[in-house]
């Protein structure tokens, strides 16, 4: 369920996401040189490094890192409209006071520039494998910007609504899930859960988009909040129930999976489970026999998933704005 402040809240998200697109679709490699700064094959490697070191420096940080810092500029505007857009809906006689911004790592940027760079110098790329590459860490970055501005602007309204909430001695608050083909089973589950206004919701947040969750339960979460008064807040309590899923809570307050919030257990519980599979001697050869599979197709299967270990490459924005 949405009301006209998050409606509101999304039309301005639409538009800074027309404006972060139309920002890094005006920055273009084609006017680039890169035949001066091409080095064939035949170089050495400390020719190729320094070369793509002053190449970084000159033009690839230029472009990536302006195209960023505008579009997160852009963003840090539209945050604060959103702030008080949703402050003023639960309290109309006051704004609020302004949103504290999230700060991006400039150097993680020109560091993942500068790797690429590097990579194609070592590699005696063409001027058009360069343009292609460069394409390539651009849309990545977008990404990242896009990815920013739609988890902030969860964090923006959230963060006034709790804010107002508290300045109004509101009781109790609602998480309330946008429920679709896409969202995550976390806030699917939780969606009505109410608690108490300075308790966390039982996915380990105060609020949807709140920064000290872990990325797989804030980014590019698009649930709101509403304020619960004390009337709604005690009827919750006195029927044992959490949330439209119904979830029987015990004393403790957690049901009887581990709570998301508890990263040490979780971790805990899977490397016990895993260090149990990685050590059994019976299961090759019952699977094996119940699917038809060789003993030597269903080892090897067994050693990919709990045994062999990979490189898994470069980051994907999703990976790149987590560590922002």
């Amino acid at each position: 369920m949405s009301d006209r402040a998050h409606r509101e809240t999304d039309d301005i998200l639409v538009e800074l996401i027309k404006r972060i697109e139309k920002i890094f679709k005006t920055v273009s490699f084609d006017e680039i040189n890169l035949v001066p700064l091409y080095i064939d094959g035949e170089a050495t490697q400390n020719q190729r490094l320094k070369r793509a070191k002053d190449f970084d420096e000159d033009f690839l940080v230029a472009l990536i890192v302006s195209a960023v810092i505008e579009s997160k500029n852009e963003t840090d505007r539209a945050l604060q409209d959103i702030y008080r857009l949703n402050y003023g809906w639960i309290d109309s006689l006051s704004n609020g006071t302004a949103l504290p911004l999230r700060e991006f790592d400039e150097t993680k940027i020109r560091d993942s520039a500068r790797k690429t760079a590097e990579k194609m110098f070592k590699r005696g790329y063409t001027p058009e494998e360069m343009k292609k590459e460069f394409g390539r860490l651009l849309r990545k970055w977008k990404n990242v910007c896009i990815f920013h501005a739609r988890t902030e602007a969860t964090r923006a309204e959230s963060k006034a609504r709790l804010d107002a909430m508290e300045r109004t001695n509101v009781a109790g608050k609602r998480w309330d899930a946008i429920i679709d083909r896409v969202t995550r089973d976390s806030h699917r589950r939780i969606d009505g859960e109410i608690v108490a206004l300075d308790k966390r919701f039982s996915n380990g947040l105060l609020y949807p988009g709140d920064p000290e969750g872990p990325p797989e339960e804030v980014m590019n979460c698009r649930c709101t909040m509403q304020p619960v008064d004390k009337a709604g807040l005690q009827n919750a309590l006195k029927s044992g129930m959490i949330g439209s899923g119904g979830v029987q809570m015990d004393n403790t307050g957690a049901g009887g999976a581990i709570p998301r919030s508890d990263r040490d257990r979780q971790q805990r519980h899977a490397n016990l489970y895993y260090e149990e599979m990685r050590n059994r001697k019976d299961d090759v050869a019952a699977i094996s026999g119940n699917t038809g599979f060789s003993i030597n197709d269903v080892s090897d299967i067994k050693n990919h998933v709990f045994r062999n270990t990979y490189e898994l490459g470069e980051k994907n924005s999703y990976q790149i704005y987590a560590g922002l």
